[in-house]
């Protein structure tokens, strides 16, 4: 939310933002949440949120992560390497909405600048 609405002000915080989803997304889930559907499904939840926030950061703050190329660059690469985002399908239409975008926008990012 703070890098959809804070405006500049996200930059204050976006190292601690990135570093907390990146936690997020990498945590694993235990044998015992895994014995657990419900639990399970909310692990999963959590994991896609994590990765759609990762999407807006890119999404909303385009202009502050893309004045450093490679932090950009290895953003967007490890983005798209999360998906598909498979239990939150409100987050996943938004999230391949926007990989659409990038997709036209970023494609020298994505696949390499033609030679």
């Amino acid at each position: 939310m703070i890098a959809q609405h804070g405006g500049d002000s996200f930059a204050n915080h976006s190292e601690l933002c990135l570093s907390s989803l990146n936690q997020a997304i990498t945590f694993q889930m235990t044998g015992r949440v895994n014995e657990k559907k419900e639990k399970s499904t909310q692990f999963h939840h959590a994991r896609d949120n994590a990765i759609a926030s990762l999407g807006k950061i890119l999404k909303h703050q385009k202009a502050l992560i893309k004045s450093n190329a490679v932090i950009y660059n290895q953003l967007i690469g490890n983005w798209v390497s999360l998906l598909p985002i498979t239990h939150d399908t409100e987050e996943g239409q938004q999230q391949y909405e926007f990989l659409g975008e990038v997709v036209v926008q970023e494609a020298d990012v994505l696949f390499g600048a033609d030679p």
